[in-house]
């Protein structure tokens, strides 16, 4: 009988043999577990996962809120954050909240009033000079505070906005209010689906205004009740919802970061997605396993009040991944994610890992 010196390869394969075949016998989701551990303990000896300078963030951090005089954050304040970074030219931006109710209209509608009351008392037509002139100052108040006009004129003109979508517990009653078409155009079509895949279902969605969603280049879905699973390791790429496949909002952004349209979107579900020519591999859930840089200085942060008073250099946004963080609390729902490297990792950190997705996708 052969020694293990003279068949070391024989040995060895025989060991991973019967190795596999004792696992085979622990139930999957003992396999898994274990899988994962051996993930972490990869990811505590490796250096961090370049990114270099492709993503940053603006974000209301203390100074901002400080400074503020409005909390929330307007939609015209929003507004004026995304015109800023637009003139820095950057490939996308992405909103990381949902405004998905239009703001009060109480000051249009004393102003309406108050226009009206002019007329009707000191000047009906406006054909004095001094009264065309109040009545064009009334109108063009009333045109910077329509919130809504100027939020959605902002991400229209953008042209690279990606709007977030988040799923919501189960709803019969979800009020699109004409807004499934753009969700369709939004969707992606090329889709193999071998029998048995499987992949998350959205039962109901909370979704941006109408104008908001129409003036966007692309939406992707985010999941607020991540919080519960435990460490969270993988980023899921799609999610079905009323016989659509919507995009994760990490896969949204790369796609628009990469100029790739929705129609070059493929995926196999349960095997791999591909953007235009770059194939992403994808677990049996068609979920991407996370790279991660460590710290969270991994990306380059400004305040939203520096972005608003001019003190940052528009050059630092141009050919980049913006993420807006206009909001003190997070996207509806999601607090800070227990991740392999961070127990509580802010969600828009998180984000700029998943695009990143070490390498594969930016």
């Amino acid at each position: 009988m052969p020694s293990v010196k003279e068949r070391p390869m024989v040995f060895i394969g025989l060991g991973l043999a019967v190795l596999l075949g004792i696992l085979a016998v622990f139930p999957a989701a003992f396999r898994n577990s274990l899988e994962f551990k051996f993930y972490d303990l990869m990811l505590a000896f490796k250096g961090p996962a370049g990114i270099g300078d492709r993503l940053v963030i603006v974000e209301l951090d203390d100074a901002s809120v400080r400074e503020s005089d409005e909390l929330p954050i307007s939609f015209v304040s929003i507004a004026k954050c995304i015109n800023k970074v637009t003139s820095g030219k950057p490939k996308v931006i992405g909103l990381t909240t949902i405004p998905d109710k239009s703001q009060p209209k109480n000051a249009l509608k004393e102003l309406e009033s108050l226009q009206e009351l002019f007329r009707a008392t000191v000047h009906e037509d406006g054909s004095d000079d001094r009264a065309r002139r109040f009545l064009q100052a009334i109108a063009g108040a009333r045109e910077r505070l329509d919130a809504d006009r100027v939020l959605s004129e902002a991400i229209r003109e953008a042209g690279n906005v990606v709007m977030p979508v988040a799923l919501k517990p189960a709803s019969n009653t979800d009020n699109l209010s004409g807004r499934a078409d753009l969700l369709k155009n939004f969707s992606i079509r090329n889709i193999t689906n071998p029998a048995g895949s499987e992949l998350p279902k959205a039962n109901g969605l909370v979704l941006p205004v109408h104008a908001f969603l129409k003036g966007a280049r692309a939406v992707g879905y985010i999941n607020p009740d991540r919080g519960g699973e435990g460490k969270i390791r993988i980023e899921p790429l799609l999610c079905a919802y009323r016989g659509l496949y919507l995009p994760s909002y990490a896969l949204a952004l790369a796609a628009v970061y990469l100029d790739i349209p929705v129609g070059r979107i493929n995926a196999k579900l349960g095997s791999e997605v591909r953007l235009g020519d770059i194939t992403i591999p994808t677990t049996a859930e068609t979920g991407l396993l996370l790279n991660w840089n460590r710290p969270k200085s991994s990306f380059q942060r400004f305040s939203l009040s520096d972005l608003r008073t001019g003190r940052v250099a528009l050059k630092a946004f141009t050919n980049k991944i913006v993420l807006v963080v206009p909001s003190p609390e997070a996207p509806p729902g999601i607090k800070a994610l227990n991740t392999p490297v961070d127990p509580a990792m802010p969600p828009e950190v998180f984000l700029g890992h998943a695009v990143n997705a070490g390498g594969r996708f930016v």
